[in-house]
């Protein structure tokens, strides 16, 4: 069986989607909608996994939760902020001879949000932000696509980004800088219903 997920914008919200095939990619199923928050939010770059006894996992990153009041790893401005931090969320299914059935509701599963415009300082006087293109001002923040699942007979292992632990790098303010780093997350299938 085949597996595909995808992101989706339509009328300036961005959603998962996901199909099947069980004939090699001749045909597909009918696209389901992966994301179940009730709009508002922002959902992308999903990545889809199958493993062992049916399980089948979409995991995304998400905006829907509002970002930490505290924290280095929050820049101020944005610190209770919602829309700009962002999640790692899951969503499991069964495939049952080629029918995927929904195996719960979405999960969060990142131990912290994360601020994509970090690191906010700056190293020797440059700015260390993740910039789409060079220039003096950085309107356009990159986000790592390295993102990649395994579903094993008892766990979901998923590589992300995440800027939310500090890098031994210092910044000229004296503290660490939050470089995009990734992350390993392991969740057990059974949280997930899998």
């Amino acid at each position: 069986h085949l597996y595909l997920a995808w992101n989706e914008m339509k009328a300036g919200q961005v959603d998962i989607r996901l199909a099947t095939s069980t004939d090699g990619g001749l045909t597909w199923s009918a696209p389901v909608l992966v994301n179940d928050d009730a709009g508002g939010a922002n959902q992308f770059s999903a990545t889809v996994a199958a493993g062992p006894k049916g399980a089948v996992a979409v995991g995304f990153y998400d905006f829907r939760a509002t970002c930490p009041t505290e924290g280095a790893a929050i820049l101020p401005r944005d610190l209770g902020k919602a829309g700009t931090c962002i999640g790692l969320t899951l969503q499991a299914y069964r495939d049952q001879g080629g029918s995927l059935t929904s195996a719960g509701h979405n999960v969060m599963v990142s131990r912290r949000l994360w601020d994509p415009y970090q690191p906010g300082q700056t190293r020797d006087g440059i700015s260390q932000r993740a910039c789409e293109s060079p220039g003096a001002t950085c309107s356009d923040i990159f986000l790592g696509d390295y993102f990649s699942m395994q579903v094993s007979a008892r766990n979901v292992y998923v590589l992300s980004s995440s800027t939310a632990p500090p890098s031994p790098v210092i910044g000229d303010n004296g503290s660490p800088l939050h470089y995009q780093q990734q992350i390993l997350t392991t969740v057990g299938r059974t949280p997930l219903g899998l």
